[in-house]
């Protein structure tokens, strides 16, 4: 198997960000129309849903992880008092 050489990466990042230029130059030169971005998103959560499940429906273990962070975000911000 060939290895990845740094320069190998580079290029591969290079070339990403340059394709996002052009598209976001595209996307502000001709939008695309309100009504078929909203066709296009919800055929995307449909197909999502189709993958993985409701999105907006949580299950026991995502809403105890959920809880966690909330708690560890908590906890870490009552360590630094408040700047003002």
């Amino acid at each position: 198997m060939k290895g990845v050489s740094e320069n190998d990466w580079k290029r591969f990042v290079e070339e990403r960000r340059a394709a996002a230029k052009a598209e976001r130059e595209l996307a502000r030169k001709d939008p695309m129309p309100l009504p078929l971005a909203i066709s296009l998103s919800l055929e995307m959560l449909n197909l999502y849903e189709s993958m993985h499940g409701d999105p907006f429906v949580k299950d026991e273990i995502t809403l105890r992880e959920e809880a966690e962070v909330r708690e560890t975000w908590k906890r870490l911000r009552e360590r630094w008092p408040r700047g003002g």
